[in-house]
């Protein structure tokens, strides 16, 4: 997302299957994958979205499609039209802008203070299967405030990178569901966590056996080992000659392991 010139791609009014398989069935055709853009289809009733002055949006429980592309305004301009003119969209918001404020762009739909239930989760593909069941239960969701989002990353210079380059793993699942269930209320705490578990099981057909390690919602060692997947271990062992102790501690941590046979290269 390191970019110059970042365009934010515009919101579409409605979650119904046209808007959310129109990315999906374009990128599996190969006509819109571009290797400057990264893409993220996403739900949300955007009931507490200040930052927005549409009404037509703020009714509605609209789709959206947030993404940057990097390199020329004119290339960007050609490669997302199609997308820009499906619908139309409700509200478009494409626009030129420095790389902070894209980070936070979208900040007003995870505020401070609210209560939260995070899962996350590489797909094998955006299927159809996926996107039903995606559906079905955004049109259950006891809170107006959560948000899901698919996030695609692949069939780009992210996948280009070779797997044993980077801790990061899992370079080959182009597709990242992340549910972020979000409620104001602790009473409603319960009827909130429920509903994303029966979310995920129903999801479950769906995954592979990979995740990102930035949205591990519970840092178990089972799910950092299933983040890093077959680099753990040369992890393991980097920590062990770099950090003995385990000092550095907190978060997903990896767990220093003087027995692994070799850090490589």
């Amino acid at each position: 997302m390191i970019a110059p010139h970042p365009l934010k791609l515009p919101f579409l009014q409605h979650p119904q299957e046209g808007d959310l398989r129109f990315p999906y069935n374009l990128d599996s055709r190969g006509t819109t994958t571009h290797s400057h853009i990264c893409s993220s289809p996403a739900l949300s009733h955007l009931s507490c979205c200040s930052a927005l002055d549409y009404s037509r949006v703020r009714r509605s429980s609209p789709s959206a499609i947030g993404g940057v592309y990097v390199g020329p305004v004119v290339e960007a301009e050609k490669a997302l039209k199609p997308l820009r003119e499906f619908g139309p969209p409700a509200a478009d918001i494409y626009q030129r802008m420095p790389y902070s404020a894209a980070q936070s762009m979208a900040d007003f739909l995870w505020s401070k203070g609210f209560y939260s239930y995070w899962k996350s989760g590489f797909l094998k593909s955006f299927s159809d299967g996926a996107i039903d069941t995606i559906l079905d239960f955004y049109a259950k969701t006891p809170s107006p405030r959560t948000v899901i989002v698919v996030e695609h990353d692949g069939d780009g210079a992210f996948d280009r990178v070779p797997a044993s380059a980077t801790a990061f793993g899992h370079r080959n699942w182009q597709y990242n569901l992340v549910v972020t269930t979000v409620w104001v209320s602790a009473a409603d705490t319960e009827a909130n966590i429920q509903w994303t578990r029966e979310f995920w099981e129903a999801m479950k057909p769906f995954f592979a056996d990979a995740a990102y390690v930035n949205y591990l919602g519970e840092a178990t060692d089972e799910s950092v080992r299933t983040a890093y997947g077959n680099k753990y271990e040369r992890l393991a062992a980097l920590k062990a000659k770099y950090d003995p102790t385990n000092f550095f501690c907190h978060n997903q941590n990896i767990k220093p392991n003087p027995a692994t046979t070799s850090i490589g290269a």
